[in-house]
């Protein structure tokens, strides 16, 4: 049943007989459109494309835009982009020939309201249309004085997508809100999953897999670990999307190019918290495979959470992208530049990698492309840290020596070793005195090989 202001806005909405656009080069199209939507009191104008939309929308008064993805002279990514630029009170529906996973997503990135996918009944634009235009006058009844703010929320299986958080080459972030049973707004980082392939036999399996491993995802709960709350396909798309807890901080990423001063206690708990997440994943037999710092969240105490289960390969998963390298080269592990099936071990590699860059604000391994990547990290050692700072705790660099060997076996067995030394390190307080530099000194070179 409709609230009393959903019908008023709904009755608003008929009133104002407010005027669209349609923008496509197929003029039959147009023509269909344009009749249905003015014989429901819709006032219509017609473009044949982006530059003769945007000569319209500035000669005319227009209240929604809708326009096809796919147009001479300037298409429809292009219109939306210079729309949001200059008219951004005008909300924006994408329309496109096929089911484009990865142009849906980008749409609601740029700040499309919603999207379309020919062919539609004229009965799914009227939804479209009335859904759009009540969100339009919701939010101007609510700030009548930031008129021209262009608020208009895409909602995407019950979220309201806010901002962009960030995008990576599996999916992109959004902040988003959700209305809980008390009627308050809670916050979530949505992420939408972009696709692999355009072969619907291979994008079905794609999409299938995603949710069984969203769901084995979805299990683990440990305090160093941002919680998958729900998870789904949107829309008629198909979107893959998992709703996230919305961790307010910073990424262990943005501590390392601020130079924040924390000393070497306060990074390795850091980086044992982080240990923590990753033995809890391995527990379930899951390897993360993109262990890095912007996968590395931290609240206002410092608390890590790890992130981002975009690429991690879970139990009995079948691999699609085997002739790929996936995960960041800059802190992949040398086993995993020659195949996509690694383990638990190759998250040891990529944490070190990470820990030694935190430690000495410097990265480790540094190359120019991926081919040097995975020369260097597959066959140098990094400089030694207490060449870099000769007061590096002697213990903290053979955990890391421990934790980057090339070969997998010399590694430590499992998280809950390294976790273990981590805390002796952290207990250690002849460490922090210098003693046991003094002892252990004479034979550290054998420890950094």
């Amino acid at each position: 049943m409709q609230s009393a202001i959903d019908q008023k806005i709904e009755s608003d909405v008929e009133l104002l007989a407010e005027r669209i656009l349609i923008v496509d080069d197929e003029s039959g199209l147009r023509r269909l459109m344009r009749a249905y939507l003015e014989s429901e009191k819709f006032e219509v104008y017609e473009a044949a494309d982006g530059e003769e939309g945007i000569e319209i929308i500035r000669a005319k008064p227009v209240d929604l835009v809708i326009t096809d993805l796919q147009m001479p002279l300037k298409n429809g990514m292009e219109l939306l982009d210079e729309i949001k630029q200059y008219f951004p009170a005008i909300p924006v529906v994408i329309m496109s020939g096929r089911p484009d996973i990865a142009a849906a997503v980008h749409c609601i990135k740029l700040g499309a309201t919603d999207f379309l996918s020919k062919p539609f009944k004229l009965s799914k634009i009227r939804k479209v249309v009335s859904s759009v235009l009540r969100e339009k006058q919701r939010a101007l009844s609510q700030s009548r004085d930031a008129a021209g703010s262009g608020s208009y929320s895409r909602i995407l299986a019950g979220y309201e997508i806010k901002q962009t958080l960030g995008e990576g080459n599996m999916g992109v972030v959004f902040l988003a809100t959700r209305t809980n049973s008390d009627g308050g707004q809670e916050q979530y980082a949505l992420k939408i999953l972009k696709p692999v392939t355009h072969n619907e036999e291979k994008r079905r399996i794609a999409l299938e897999r995603f949710l069984r491993e969203a769901e084995t995802a979805s299990q683990l709960d440990h305090p160093n670990i941002v919680s998958i709350l729900d998870h789904g396909l949107a829309d008629e798309e198909q979107i893959p999307y998992m709703a996230m807890e919305y961790v307010e901080g910073v990424s262990l990423r943005d501590l390392i190019q601020e130079r924040t001063p924390l000393n070497y206690r306060q990074k390795a708990l850091i980086i044992q918290q982080s240990a923590s997440a990753l033995a809890e994943i391995h527990r379930h037999g899951i390897c993360h495979r993109d262990i890095k710092p912007a996968n590395i969240l931290l609240d206002e105490e410092l608390n890590a959470k790890v992130t981002d289960f975009g690429i991690a390969l879970y139990p009995d998963s079948e691999l699609t992208l085997s002739a790929n390298i996936l995960g960041t080269p800059v802190y992949l592990s040398p086993e995993g530049f020659k195949s996509p099936k690694v383990d638990h071990r190759s998250d040891i590699f990529s944490l070190g990698t990470l820990a030694y860059e935190f430690f000495l604000l410097g990265r480790p391994f540094v190359g120019d492309s991926i081919g040097q990547y995975a020369h260097i990290i597959q066959f140098e050692r990094p400089v030694e840290p207490r060449k870099v700072d000769p007061k590096f705790p002697v213990k903290l660099q053979m955990i890391l020596a421990k934790m980057m060997r090339k070969d997998p076996d010399q590694r430590y067995v499992s998280a809950d070793e390294l976790i273990a030394e981590l805390d002796d390190f952290l207990n250690d307080q002849a460490d922090r005195a210098g003693i046991f530099h003094k002892v252990v000194d004479r034979w550290r070179k054998h420890d950094w090989r």
